[in-house]
């Protein structure tokens, strides 16, 4: 027989279960979101910064720290800056000439550039130490083999550290001509590729063109090209001053100024030249019982005319 207390008793509900057992997965849940969260805003953060510090310009050195590593290069100054010479098959000649350093050098070799080393001994090649600021000479002999082609030879001479040339450097321009000797007369000058003297053996008193000329044909005359130079010798027996000797002998028109060539001071003298109305120049040099005299007119033959006078030696 049941009795009244079990059969109002009813069954224990199973929703209850259900959800006493979900408030601790609610917990869990909540627990695990936190750490998460934390973790994406640190990613987030240093993403950010990452990517600000990525958009800033990479440093420069400053101005002053240019200068500075600029300032360790050294700095190089040739005394002359430039050797101009003209010289001959078979001629020797020999300049001396300093360089300065702005730094102090360690084992400098000094060398000429191809085009102009056959020509070239440097003395000396190779120097151990080189002081700042202290002016170091150097001796440059020339020697022109017989067999040298007439020409103009430009090239440089520089300081090499170990693989490094140093880009200041000194500037060479040798011109190879042919040479113009006659002892009877005692002068030698040289002439440029080109050009020769139609009468190589003057005598006292004769005039003589130099000039770029060409033949036409075997046993024709010579035509006188763009240039030509005039020179001859005249007698001054009363070894009379050059400016009396050139009152009595010379035309008095034009503008007379000093020169020096070969050791011997003459006269230059400027005029216009009445055939070609151009600008002329009758160059005048002295020497016991003679005076030498070459002219030329026109800006080409000038120019040529002053070369030639830098090549004379009076024998």
């Amino acid at each position: 027989m049941n009795t009244p207390e079990s059969e109002s008793s009813p069954p224990e509900p199973s929703g209850l279960q259900v959800e006493l057992g979900a408030k601790p997965a609610r917990r869990f849940r909540a627990v695990w979101l936190v750490p998460l969260l934390l973790f994406l805003a640190v990613v987030t953060g240093a993403t950010i910064i990452g990517r600000s510090r990525s958009s800033l310009p990479a440093p420069t050195a400053s101005p002053a720290t240019l200068e500075q590593s600029s300032s360790k290069q050294p700095t190089i100054a040739w005394s002359p800056g430039t050797l101009d010479l003209i010289l001959s098959p078979g001629e020797n000649a020999s300049r001396s000439i300093t360089f300065t350093s702005s730094t102090d050098l360690t084992n400098v070799v000094l060398e000429a550039v191809p085009t102009i080393a056959p020509f070239v001994t440097i003395k000396p090649n190779t120097i151990s130490r080189v002081r700042a600021n202290r002016p170091e000479k150097v001796q440059i002999s020339f020697s022109i083999p017989i067999t040298t082609t007439l020409g103009n030879y430009p090239g440089t001479i520089h300081l090499r550290l170990g693989s490094q040339t140093l880009p200041q450097t000194l500037k060479l321009n040798i011109d190879v001509w042919q040479p113009f000797v006659n002892q009877s007369i005692g002068i030698v000058f040289k002439l440029p590729p080109g050009f020769s003297a139609n009468n190589p053996n003057p005598h006292i008193g004769q005039t003589i063109n130099i000039g770029n000329f060409e033949t036409t044909e075997p046993g024709g005359f010579d035509i006188a090209l763009p240039c030509t130079v005039l020179f001859s010798v005249k007698t001054n027996p009363a070894e009379l001053p050059l400016s009396e000797w050139i009152g009595e002998n010379i035309r008095s028109d034009g503008v007379d100024s000093p020169v020096s060539f070969g050791g011997i001071t003459g006269v230059r003298k400027a005029y216009i030249d009445e055939i070609t109305s151009e600008d002329a120049v009758l160059v005048l040099l002295p020497k016991t019982g003679r005076v030498y005299t070459f002219s030329a007119a026109g800006t080409i033959c000038i120019s040529t005319l002053n070369h030639i006078l830098s090549t004379v030696v009076l024998l």
